[in-house]
């Protein structure tokens, strides 16, 4: 009786597998993650999604007036913005940070220093980064 009950299952599996009136999803989601790195020589900050990449070395100079949670914000930024550009119409691009600064100021417009609220409203400016 278990054999007739598992053949069952096994046949009613293999039915619903092979149904051709399911369609696929017409949004297809495409991971990007970013990261900044203070602590690096040289210091930098990237983005890498599914086999396409861009990084940004950031002079030394520059550190001094550039947090670290502002370059992550950044890098958030640079990745919504580059690999907008290539995505499919009916693309969803999901943004992976390491930095909560970064992800919920994107997410909710919750910037709580000046640095970090400047660069928000810098990114606002520019019409990639708004349409995207």
């Amino acid at each position: 009786e278990l054999d007739t009950y598992l053949c069952a299952r096994l046949r009613t599996v293999t039915a619903v597998l092979r149904r051709r009136d399911v369609r696929a999803s017409p949004t297809i989601t495409f991971v990007a993650s970013s990261d900044a790195a203070t602590d690096s020589s040289p210091p930098g900050l990237g983005g890498f999604m599914h086999g396409y990449f861009w990084h940004f070395q950031v002079a030394a100079a520059h550190l001094r007036w550039l947090h670290i949670t502002v370059l992550e914000f950044l890098a958030a930024c640079f990745n919504l913005i580059i690999f907008d550009r290539i995505m499919p119409p009916h693309g969803r691009l999901l943004l992976q940070a390491d930095a909560t600064s970064a992800t919920t100021a994107l997410a909710h417009e919750s910037q709580h220093s000046d640095a970090l609220a400047m660069a928000y409203r810098l990114a606002m400016d520019i019409p990639a980064f708004k349409q995207a």
